[in-house]
């Protein structure tokens, strides 16, 4: 206490107040960064690029049901894209890919039948690598892939393996729906931060692949299309796909840039517009919940960057202050120097 008694009030005072402002900004950073790290979801570049220096950034286009946007079309702007890749002159290395996707349709709710009982289940029908994207932790099983020669697996998330099942430990257990036989794969756990079960309607949820062989969700509309792609200079990746992928009034959303300054800026100026809605997309859940995700961030973003003003605007002054002081010594200095020679 004595060295702070010392100390005068007109710099002890200000200086609180700037450790005050510091301590805002870094949680408020701290915060930020979190929400960041919260959906693995929006982190699929990371994942993809691993331990390699390239550059990558994760895509997704939002599809309105009146774009007719099929699994067929998928198909059509991968070789597009791939063209594109070979006029650029990026080419992957041997085995690699330059790219990985996924999508899905949102089929809405179907009665699915197992050894427990029948109950209503949010059918997601899938393509491409949808797990890599969203890689929802596992209670049983494994997850359904691409690869695969026949496409007659899916994965139920617990709620649904309870209301058809009555236990999560079902795998190799069959499922109908409507005349067709479903294997399941795997049973994955629900997210369970707090902007997904926010934007969780706690509905049973089914995923399998659109081309499953019995066809009951074949030419089901996409409503999500995602990607992860190179991106050699910031922006590279964002501007390939809005050039390429079908006009389809959609929402293309860049979820690796989501969370940078520039984005929440754009969040935060537009904030009351915002829910507004222009086109007639559906987001998913998953959307929902980065959604909420960046609505928080955004609104941290003065608390985070604002405060640290203070301390730079304290600092200038004590500056400004000490150097008025030392022009006036020095100018002293030189009136004496002068009166006495």
């Amino acid at each position: 206490m004595p060295f702070f008694k010392r100390i005068p009030l007109k710099i002890l005072i200000p200086s609180a107040v700037c450790v005050l402002a510091l301590l805002v900004s870094l949680f408020s950073f701290l915060s930020v960064s979190a929400d960041k790290g919260t959906l693995p979801a929006q982190d699929a570049a990371a994942r993809w690029r691993g331990e390699s220096d390239e550059r990558f950034t994760q895509v997704s286009v939002f599809l309105p049901e009146s774009a007719a946007f099929t699994p067929e079309k998928v198909y059509d702007f991968r070789a597009a894209l791939e063209a594109r890749f070979l006029s650029e002159s990026i080419e992957a290395e041997e085995g690699a890919s330059l790219y990985k996707d996924a999508f899905a349709a949102l089929c809405g709710a179907m009665t699915a039948k197992g050894d427990y009982g029948s109950s209503p289940v949010e059918v997601y029908a899938l393509g491409g690598d949808w797990f890599f994207f969203h890689p929802l932790p596992l209670a049983s099983g494994g997850y359904i892939r691409d690869d695969e020669l026949m496409h007659d697996r899916v994965v139920l998330d617990t709620v649904a393996a309870w209301q058809l099942f009555g236990a999560t430990d079902v795998a190799g257990r069959t499922v109908v729906i409507g005349d067709a036989d479903y294997i399941v794969a795997g049973v994955v756990e629900r997210e369970a931060d707090r902007y997904s079960e926010k934007a969780d309607d706690g509905s049973a949820r089914l995923y399998a692949y659109a081309d499953a062989p019995t066809g009951l969700i074949q030419d089901k509309p996409v409503a999500c299309y995602e990607i992860v792609l190179p991106d050699p200079v910031s922006g590279f990746g964002r501007k390939l796909m809005e050039d390429v992928f079908p006009k389809t009034g959609g929402e293309l959303v860049e979820n690796s840039t989501r969370y940078d300054i520039p984005a929440l800026w754009e969040v935060l100026k537009s904030f009351s517009s915002r829910t507004i809605r222009k086109n007639d997309v559906t987001y998913p859940y998953w959307e929902n919940a980065a959604r909420l995700s960046e609505n928080h961030a955004a609104r941290l973003l003065p608390f985070w960057l604002v405060p640290p003003l203070l301390p730079l605007a304290f600092l200038v002054t004590l500056g400004v202050v000490f150097a008025n002081k030392g022009v006036k010594k020095v100018a002293e200095k030189i009136k004496r120097y002068r009166e006495f020679g």
